[in-house]
């Protein structure tokens, strides 16, 4: 069976045409809103002071090298140096 020949069979209907657009508007829009765009709030965090563990790699480093560009004072708790 065709796409053309489904679309227009009793099954879907006339309207299917019109369901299978807006969901593919609805998904480009949810994409578009939910792309995973960093939080742009700057906070000024000046005068905290602020403990990490597991700050010697990966999210833990990361994390401390934005809270102290936002001012705050670190405490890196690591295993290694």
């Amino acid at each position: 069976m065709k796409l053309k020949d489904l679309f227009e069979s009793k099954i879907f209907g006339q309207n299917a045409i019109a369901v299978v657009v807006l969901s593919g508007i609805a998904l480009i829009t949810m994409k578009y809103f939910f792309n995973g765009t960093p939080n742009r709030e700057k906070r000024d965090l000046t005068g905290s002071v602020i403990i990490i563990t597991g700050a010697n790699t990966g999210i833990g480093v990361e994390t401390a090298k934005e809270l102290a560009k936002a001012g705050a004072h670190i405490i890196l708790g690591c295993r290694d140096e």
